[in-house]
């Protein structure tokens, strides 16, 4: 601006009316010797200089920026080996490094980059408790140019520094400890019915009622489809029904449609049952596959309500208490992989952290450093927790698992020492470019060794079986159904297979046993009458009344003596015995026997009336 120009026009600095007055970036004329410079500028026409990017290389090409960084991977690795000389030599490498190394050949010659080893100094780390926050303020102080690292970019950080475009976020979720879920057996019988809620199955069920009975009203006429009688409409109602949930489980019309109006309610119906079975299937798959974790908290406002105390990092704390003020909270500084222990000494019941530090911990990452902080003497065992869990038990990582959504993200940058401002619009510039180019995403594929892979079979990773349990109560309706179709099938098909049982054991009895011949004389009321009986006979004897007395003989004449209350009967019989069993004799007289007291008394008056044809056939026709 030019103050004097702009005061003569009765105007004060800054006032946009006339280009004395306000400031505007310019650059230098290489036309013009450096006696006399000149000067242009693009703004002050209110215009950019979009054609020349040389502008923001020529301060920066050839020079070198010092930097430091720490380890921790994927990101920033640090590695030391012994040289030929006998001393240490330290290399840096991981995604962060490689990345800035790339942004670095931007520059034409390229710039060059020195990392110091030990991250934030001593004094910084005095005066805060996060070592990354320190390294901030080593940057800000000027003991190096950029620092490499996971920085989240908070309104505290940036009161001390500025910093460069984000390179990416970090999403923060809550953490607890996960109870396991119900395995009884009413619960895996409860699996099969997850995917809808009982207000969707009751509709659902209403659905197949209602296109049930509009069936059966509209196809009465099908004899084929609804064999009944027109007014049989509980019959014709019935196997609608059946119809209709049979479509249901199978998936498609059970129907066979023979009207119009019937061909019109499958059609409807069969776009029902492909709404309803895909729904289905992507929920039943979401939910066997990738099981919901049984927590009791399934959200930072689940935790709010149970009243849980909640580890926070530090850096974070206050973006955490701005958003959820009635959270209770146990803030820690240091590393942020502390949370893991703490929750295991019980400090707290869950944590706010974010996703790369879950997958550390379900790779086993976290438990190692634990645990080296222990080895080292760093840490004792009672405050590392490399073995003891919570409640004193062995100590599982994959217990802490997260729930619900991202809670909030922070960028991640690296911080620029705020008295350089070419610097910092110049690695903006380059960093911004190589990001378009896809180097960050090359970067993190040459490093993709270094990314955790999980230990543990979480909730987050899609497992490649489904466990038995997930189908225990599909199975179990699948033998239900089968037993009790069984169990039907018997009942209707038993009596059949006891005739014919019966008949094969009849059909032995006849090729084992002879059949006899029989001559029966019966005397009684001053007759006398005679016919023929044949009866099978498994034995031999000869007996009076209902005695029989045994006989060895295998040729045998047997009489038998009857008497009733009109008279008496002798009743002659001659056999053809084969050798027989005298207890089977003695069951087939006595049948006989009973047989002839049953037509000489109860049909006596027949008996008088029987001398008019002959005695043997009314005889068989009553035996």
């Amino acid at each position: 601006a030019n103050a004097t120009q702009c005061w003569d026009a009765g105007l004060m600095l800054n006032n946009p009316s006339i280009p004395a007055c306000r400031s505007r970036s310019m650059d230098k004329s290489s036309l013009y010797p450096e006696a006399a410079p000149a000067y242009y500028s693009y703004q002050t026409c209110g215009s950019l200089n979009n054609y020349d990017v040389s502008r923001h290389l020529t301060n920066m090409k050839g020079s070198e920026i010092i930097t430091t960084t720490t380890q921790d991977a994927p990101y920033t690795t640090r590695d030391e080996k012994e040289g030929s000389d006998g001393f240490p030599v330290v290399t840096f490498g991981g995604v962060q490094v490689d990345f800035m190394r790339s942004v670095l050949t931007r520059f034409q010659p390229a710039m060059g980059m020195e990392i110091v080893d030990g991250w934030a100094t001593a004094g910084s780390r005095a005066k805060f408790s996060s070592s990354y926050t320190a390294a901030v303020h080593d940057v800000a102080v000027g003991n190096f140019d950029i620092a490499i690292g996971d920085f989240w970019v908070t309104s505290e950080r940036m009161l001390l520094t500025n910093f460069l475009p984000a390179v990416r976020s970090d999403n923060f979720y809550l953490v607890v400890f996960e109870e396991g879920g119900s395995t009884s057996f009413a619960a895996m019988l409860q699996n099969p019915f997850q995917p809808f809620s009982g207000a969707a199955w009751g509709m659902i069920c209403a659905a197949v009622v209602v296109s049930a009975s509009a069936m059966a009203i509209v196809d009465f006429q099908d004899q084929e489809e609804f064999p009944y009688e027109d007014e049989s409409f509980i019959l014709r109602g019935g196997k609608a029904m059946y119809l209709g949930f049979l479509s249901l489980m199978g998936g498609a019309s059970a129907y066979r449609a023979g009207s119009l109006p019937s061909k019109i309610i499958t059609l409807g119906f069969q776009l029902f049952l492909v709404i309803v079975m895909a729904s289905y299937t992507a929920n039943l798959a979401s939910l066997l596959v990738v099981k919901n974790v049984q927590t009791g908290v399934n959200s930072i406002y689940d935790a709010i309500e149970v009243g849980l105390v909640v580890c926070v990092p530090e850096a974070v704390k206050r973006t955490v208490l701005l958003n959820y003020p009635a959270l209770k909270t146990h803030v820690f500084g240091g590393s942020t992989t502390d949370f893991a222990r703490l929750m295991h000494a019980g400090k707290c019941d869950a944590a706010v952290i974010h996703s790369k530090r879950i997958e550390q911990l379900h790779a086993g990452a976290i438990r190692d450093i634990d645990c080296e902080a222990a080895k080292t003497g760093m840490m004792t065992e009672e405050e590392a927790r490399c073995n003891k869990g919570r409640g004193g038990g062995e100590r599982n990582d994959c217990s802490l698992r997260r729930v619900g959504d991202s809670i909030f993200n922070i960028p991640v940058a690296f911080p620029i020492r705020p008295d350089d401002s070419e610097m910092l619009t110049a690695l903006s510039w380059a960093l911004t470019d190589a990001q378009n180019s896809g180097d960050w995403e090359a970067a993190s594929v040459s490093n993709s060794n270094l990314f955790p892979k999980s230990r543990c079979s979480t909730a987050t990773v899609s497992a490649a079986q489904l466990d038995w349990d997930s189908f225990a109560g599909a199975c179990f309706f699948a033998a239900a159904a089968a037993f009790i179709a069984l169990t039907l099938h018997l009942i209707t098909w038993m009596p059949k297979l006891i005739e014919q049982w019966a008949a094969a054991r009849k059909k032995k009895g006849e090729d084992e046993d002879e059949t006899e011949d029989v001559e029966v004389a019966v005397r009684g009321g001053g007759a006398t009458l005679k016919g023929e009986v044949t009866f099978e006979d498994s034995g031999k004897g000869k007996g009076t009344g209902s005695s029989i007395e045994k006989n060895t003989p295998r040729k045998k004449r047997g009489s038998v003596v009857v008497d009733d209350d009109a008279g008496a009967g002798r009743a002659e019989a001659e056999q053809e015995k084969g050798a027989q069993s005298d207890e089977s004799t003695r069951e087939q007289m006595e049948k006989i026997m009973s047989k002839l007291d049953q037509i000489l008394g109860a049909q006596h008056s027949d008996s008088r009336r029987a001398s008019a044809q002959p005695w043997g056939q009314w005889l068989s026709s009553n035996t």
